[in-house]
């Protein structure tokens, strides 16, 4: 890079009062001080001398502040180059792992930060923010070469990740996780692409191909032997039992999410009340029906039920 210095005369002026200088009445005489003041410039930027990052006759780059070296100063910060680890007030060009900012955490390498790198990567490494010591030791979620810090799922080489609200891969992990391509299965921290079938997580059923979250399975399907109600990939999970359909009939749901074939009594959907024997709506029946744990008679006309409503008392006729 070619360099030269050169020589920026900064002129002062200032107002004095000579009065051997008066003429014909008061006046004012003004004298121009000047001084000089030294900086270096390459092929496009003046940089100033005396705060910032600067070079010194030892080959190394220094964070002067007022013209000193700022011995306690360490940040990430930005010259006309790029953006550098400051540790000690000295450019660590000897520096590969990750070091903070006010604006986060970032990748970087020789010193400099590596806004060319995204993906998850291994990283062991401290580094100084301030006043403060971090430790960083683990794979990491990186983004233009800054750690992103929300829950995802994350590509490397060797697959995709579980990455925690840290920008952290947890090997730990187990369970349902997403990202902007779906919802996925994490054995161990990892997708498992090989998992077929349902996944529990916090109480919720996912029902999974190629481990995946099949979002567009809404059906009373057979899993495994059972048979369930998936809503967009997700087991039917509710306080209420449901009336729902698939090919085969409309089938009572229970609070589980699966059918239940031992069923007889009533249950509800959108379109009302039905009557179910076996677990399965019987669209033949006329008959009244007193449900034994309500002790309600139902009125039931091709499955479906309506309540027999009962006077408590008899109104006697007019005379």
């Amino acid at each position: 890079m070619n360099k030269r210095w050169i020589v920026f005369v900064v002129v002062f002026f200032t107002v004095i009062h000579m009065d051997s200088l008066k003429a014909k009445g008061d006046c004012e005489q003004q004298v121009i001080l000047e001084s000089v003041r030294y900086s270096y410039m390459d092929d496009i930027n003046v940089i100033d001398i005396n705060n910032g990052l600067l070079p010194a006759n030892d080959g190394n780059w220094y964070y002067y502040v007022d013209g000193n070296i700022d011995y306690n100063f360490n940040d990430v910060v930005e010259n006309p180059y790029g953006w550098w680890y400051v540790e000690h007030g000295k450019v660590r060009f000897d520096f590969n792992g990750v070091a903070q900012n006010l604006y986060g955490d970032w990748l970087i390498k020789n010193g400099k930060v590596d806004f060319s790198n995204s993906g998850v990567l291994k990283v062991k490494s401290k580094s100084f923010f301030r006043g403060k010591c971090n430790s960083y030791d683990g794979w990491y979620n990186f983004v233009n070469g800054k750690i992103k810090k929300n829950k995802t799922v994350a590509q490397n080489v060797n697959g995709w990740w579980y990455v925690d609200d840290n920008g952290k891969v947890d090997f730990l992990y187990n369970g349902i996780a997403n990202n902007k391509n779906g919802n996925w299965v994490i054995h161990n921290g990892k997708v498992n692409f090989n998992y077929n079938g349902l996944i529990y997580d916090n109480g919720v059923g996912y029902y999974c191909k190629n481990g995946r979250l099949c979002e567009d399975v809404t059906n009373i399907i057979n899993i495994d032997g059972e048979w369930y109600y998936v809503i967009k990939g997700i087991v039917y999970n509710s306080n209420d039992p449901i009336v729902a359909k698939n090919e085969n009939g409309w089938w009572y749901v229970g609070t589980n999410g699966k059918v239940d074939f031992n069923y007889e009594g009533v249950a509800q959907n959108k379109n009302g009340w039905w009557y179910l024997k076996n677990g399965k709506v019987d669209f033949d029946k006329k008959m009244i029906f007193t449900d034994p744990k309500t002790g309600i008679n139902y009125n039931i006309i091709n499955g479906k039920a309506t309540i027999i409503k009962q006077k408590d008392e008899w109104e006697l006729p007019v005379m």
